[in-house]
């Protein structure tokens, strides 16, 4: 492979495949490498692919969906945003809900959907849940309350800023699927209705 391989025409010639496609083109790819470069652009690519892949494979497979909200009154330093990243950081996330959290349907593999707020704007974290955690004091230590209910989670997101053109995004999707997309950002009506939106955002890179 000639090292003035172009990854950006590479890239374009795999748009409008899924995930599950591009995984054995760029394995394919790299086996042919020959220059550090590439090999290293491929490599991460493979990756991100596959991780994009697997994230959408659990959302599908998902049986519940709920959204948690942290709020400035409950969180560290009075800001929700603390409570996101602190719960981020340490892949956990806690709540005083009985209908999210504290519900007996409740189990690993469920997907979370938490917000907060940092002054005027507003940012969320998707991640899945993994096993519950009994006597979980992160936020407490760190100045905030502690929690009802605790859930280590596996992130399938980066903390993101919740913009307007992301707003649109969801309610297009929303039209598309036939679902209220308002509850995407309800922690009362948020629900595994709501899926397809999720699966279609991953897919597409919007997150």
């Amino acid at each position: 492979m000639s090292s003035a391989f172009s990854m950006e025409a590479f890239l374009k010639s795999l748009e409008g495949l899924s995930a599950e496609q591009k995984v054995p083109i760029l394995t394919s790819l790299l086996l042919q490498a020959d220059s550090v470069s590439v090999n290293n652009q491929v490599t991460n690519l493979v990756k991100a692919q596959y991780k994009k892949g697997m994230n959408i494979k659990i959302v599908q497979e998902a049986c519940r969906m709920m959204t948690i909200r942290y709020t400035d009154e409950k969180s560290v330093k009075n800001c929700s945003y603390n409570d996101l990243e602190l719960g981020y950081e340490n892949c956990m996330v806690g709540c005083g809900g009985k209908s999210t959290l504290g519900a007996s349907t409740t189990k690993k593999g469920d997907i979370v959907i938490i917000k907060a707020n940092k002054g005027a704007r507003k940012y969320m974290s998707i991640g899945v849940l993994d096993t519950r955690l009994e006597n979980c004091k992160l936020w407490y230590e760190e100045g905030g309350i502690e929690w009802d209910y605790n859930y280590k989670y596996t992130p399938i997101t980066q903390i993101f800023e919740i913009t307007p053109s992301f707003c649109e995004k969801v309610y297009e999707l929303g039209k598309k699927h036939n679902c209220n997309a308002k509850n995407f950002f309800n922690s009362r009506f948020c629900s595994i209705k709501l899926k397809p939106i999720l699966v279609d955002l991953l897919k597409e890179g919007v997150i």
